[in-house]
């Protein structure tokens, strides 16, 4: 009985803390939108440069990957 009490409790704490994670995360999402947006403005820097970014972590990913896996 104490267990379900306690899992309700939780879901309840759970749901009700929800939505304001939900709008800290989208508030975090659009300020780093700004900022990378600024940066590569007043810096400038091309567009481009991301998807440069994005490859280069790509592949440092997938030779980490491939490196555990061998062990």
């Amino acid at each position: 009985m104490k267990e379900s009490l306690s899992f309700f409790l939780l879901a309840e704490s759970f749901w009700s803390l929800s939505p304001d994670c939900v709008i800290m995360l989208m508030v975090e999402f659009v300020v780093d939108w700004i900022k990378h947006c600024f940066i590569t403005r007043f810096n400038e820097v091309p567009g481009d440069v991301y998807k440069d970014y994005t490859t280069s972590l790509a592949y440092d990913l997938a030779q980490t990957k491939q490196k555990y896996v061998s062990l």
